[in-house]
């Protein structure tokens, strides 16, 4: 009588405990992120980039103010695509994949247009990190892509900017290797609206 005691009540206590572990997990489970506050978001953020890749050589000097009509121009645009479910934030970056030497200085110039945001700025080493012959550059922060506003078009112009006092010449010899610029331009993003837009 002892035995089959004994054996009941180890039975239901195994029973107890595996029922109350399962009851536990099914009250307790979820997603956890590294801190305490997590969201669960459904959905697609198709983010594409048109006509990314530029291949540069041979500029020549210009003023600043002949930029907008001589400059090298790039036009390209990012949208949500046709799989977009989900309004998002995203940076858009212009990644250096090559630049010649003689390139990598404050006359060479860059000025990126879309809608009423223009940005300026120089290739010079001070202002990016090059890591062998290339990196990278974040020129627009916190864009946001929804349903009434699904495309953005951008215009980039680089050009060497004409100096009246300093000589310039080191710009213009060498190889066509050492005057040529290899770029792209990136894109990442998240899903829900930036914290705030510019």
């Amino acid at each position: 009588m002892n035995r089959k005691l004994i054996v009941i009540v180890g039975s239901s206590i195994i029973a107890m405990l595996v029922l109350m572990s399962l009851s536990y997990a099914f009250f307790t489970g979820g997603i956890k992120g590294e801190d305490s506050n997590s969201a669960i978001m459904s959905g697609n953020l198709d983010l594409r980039v048109s006509d990314s890749s530029m291949n540069i050589t041979s500029l020549e000097p210009i003023y600043d103010d002949m930029a907008n009509n001589f400059a090298y121009s790039h036009t390209f645009s990012i949208e949500r695509g046709d799989n977009a479910t989900l309004n998002g934030c995203y940076n858009v970056f212009l990644v250096i994949d090559k630049i010649g030497v003689n390139l990598r200085n404050k006359y060479l110039k860059y000025r990126i247009t879309e809608g009423n945001n223009t940005v300026d700025g120089t290739f010079d080493p001070s202002n990016i990190t090059y890591v062998d012959d290339a990196g990278v550059i974040k020129v627009f922060s916190n864009h946001e892509l929804s349903s009434s506003s699904s495309l953005h078009s951008y215009n980039l112009k680089i050009w060497i900017s004409y100096s009246d006092t300093d000589d310039q010449s080191f710009m213009l010899t060498g190889t066509d290797e050492d005057r040529t610029i290899k770029a792209h331009i990136e894109a990442n993003g998240f899903v829900g609206s930036c914290p705030e837009a510019n």
